[in-house]
């Protein structure tokens, strides 16, 4: 009798409309930092006793994922003209891994070179024709000088 009943629940498991799953599928968001739903449809065959069997998915291919809507859930489906059901759920998420880069408009900026030495920092900056340094004195009280290039 354990024989018997091991045997019908692996053969009701193998039954199962749950198997295969499909896993989580990552969308690229492109420069608007957006992405579009594709068409799984492409990579589906629908397989019935009785012919004219469409298969759906919701929602519809192209659907635009975005900041505000970065996750779905997708439902392939597929129904018969006797109402038996065969359908399959992922969620789809949009990825954004492209880091940001900063561009630097070096005009703004003065010809600075900064060194640092233990306690000491150096900086020279060409423009203003000044040599300035800070360093720290015994309490660790930060002394500004400057001098002109002459000095």
């Amino acid at each position: 009798m354990k024989k018997l009943i091991i045997f019908l629940v692996i053969a009701g498991c193998c039954a199962c409309s749950c198997w295969p799953q499909i896993s989580t599928q990552y969308i690229q968001a492109d420069q608007n930092c957006e992405g579009i739903l594709p068409n799984y449809l492409q990579w589906v065959t629908v397989k019935d006793n009785c012919q004219g069997v469409i298969p759906t998915q919701d929602p519809l291919p192209g659907t635009i994922l975005d900041a505000a809507n970065p996750w779905l859930t997708v439902t392939l489906e597929a129904k018969d003209i006797s109402g038996n059901l065969d359908q399959r759920k992922f969620d789809v998420i949009l990825i954004d891994n492209v880091p940001p880069e900063l561009i630097i408009d070096p005009s703004g900026f003065a010809d600075t070179i900064a060194y640092h030495r233990n306690d000491i920092d150096l900086m020279f900056d060409s423009v203003d024709a000044y040599r300035a340094y800070l360093e720290a004195d015994e309490q660790n009280e930060i002394l500004v000088r400057r001098m002109t290039n002459n000095q």
